[in-house]
């Protein structure tokens, strides 16, 4: 499975100029973003999921045409809120299809009725929008909008680390739940046995002694191991 992550805004422009997104109460949308989707890449990081991030472009696009490009499975833009509001949204596209309702229905009441509900944050609910990324996505896209900048509790919340990292290990398991992600099947390399021995002569009178060599092998690590001269 490919999993994009769109960390909203960041981008620069042709004449250079940077958008921080929406910015309040000392922080900037972008910056904060960048931080939520780090944590959420490291969390999904020991399951069976290829992650990418859209490029941080001006251009929305752009970002849609990157996932398009991968044939991306899913797309995650995240996003800061800002207006006057308190809480947590997340939008699809009015056209989407049932498999995105059902994704966004399963990723939105996860994060709401976990870590979010156990810090007061207010569900504003699952809403619309005919935003770019949203339209121009030709797989499942969801944009969460996570708290108001502009709000001094939500911004409180915001700047605390320990409510970061949850919150990006709620969306996290939000994701492994709404996909059914398995953890990856790490294989164990072989071991080595290094043998030391204290003269050239000993090392190769052990080198010649092939039955002694399987016996110390089987005694160590059966038949797996390589066995490294010094």
């Amino acid at each position: 499975m490919i999993l994009v992550i769109d960390k909203g805004h960041g981008g620069t422009n042709s004449n250079g100029v940077y958008d921080p997104g929406a910015c309040g109460n000392g922080l900037r949308e972008a910056d904060l973003v960048d931080d939520l989707g780090n944590r959420i890449a490291a969390k999904l990081a020991p399951y069976d999921v290829r992650i990418e991030f859209a490029p941080r472009s001006n251009s929305l696009s752009e970002r849609a045409a990157f996932a398009n490009n991968l044939k991306a499975d899913f797309f995650y833009s995240l996003h800061v809120n800002s207006g006057g509001g308190t809480g947590f949204e997340s939008y699809i596209h009015p056209d989407a299809g049932e498999e995105t309702r059902k994704l966004r229905d399963s990723i939105h009441g996860a994060i709401v009725s976990g870590f979010l509900a156990g810090q007061g944050v207010k569900d504003r609910g699952k809403k619309e929008a005919n935003f770019a990324v949203l339209r121009e996505t030709n797989m499942p896209a969801v944009l969460a909008e996570y708290l108001f900048i502009d709000n001094p509790d939500d911004a409180a919340k915001l700047k605390n680390e320990a409510f970061l990292d949850g919150l990006a290990n709620e969306t996290a398991w939000a994701l492994v739940q709404a996909f059914g992600l398995k953890k990856k099947i790490v294989s164990n390399p072989r071991p080595d046995i290094c043998l030391t021995c204290s003269t050239r002569a000993e090392r190769d009178k052990l080198y010649a002694d092939n039955q002694r060599l399987r016996q110390i092998i089987k005694q160590a690590y059966g038949a797996l191991a390589d066995v490294v001269f010094n």
